[in-house]
C-alpha cells in the first residue's frame, strides 16, 4: 500500500518532501510502479499507473487480477507472468473467504 496519504506536503522545499516521500514509503512504491511498468511495457503507461495506484490504495483480488490480465498484450512475455500474478490474486481471495468460513 502507498503512503501517499500520510504525506504532509507542507513548506521545507524539494529535500523536506523528499524525506517525507521516503519516510511515507511514497518512493518506494513509485519505484515498484514504474519498475512494473517497464516490465511489462502496456499500451497505455498512464492507464496502467493510474491502475495500478488505485489497486494499490484499494486491494481488491478481482480488480488486481483483471488489470495484470489487461496490462500486457498476449504477445509479451510479461502477460504470462501477469496471468499467473492474477490467477494468485484470485486464489489468494478464495483461501480467505473459505478460512472466515
Amino acid at each position: 500500500r502507498c503512503g501517499l496519504e500520510a504525506m504532509d506536503g507542507g513548506g521545507g522545499g524539494p529535500e523536506a518532501l523528499a524525506a517525507d516521500a521516503e519516510r511515507t514509503g511514497a518512493t518506494a512504491c513509485l519505484r515498484e510502479a514504474l519498475t512494473r511498468a517497464l516490465e511489462v511495457r502496456p499500451a497505455d503507461p498512464l492507464r496502467f499507473l493510474r491502475d495500478h495506484f488505485r489497486d494499490a490504495a484499494r486491494p481488491e483480488p478481482r480488480s488486481t487480477a483483471l488489470h495484470l490480465v489487461r496490462a500486457a498484450p498476449r504477445s509479451r512475455p510479461a502477460f504470462r507472468d501477469n496471468l499467473y500474478a492474477a490467477f494468485r490474486a484470485l486464489a489468494g481471495a478464495e483461501e480467505a473467504v473459505a478460512s472466515a468460513d
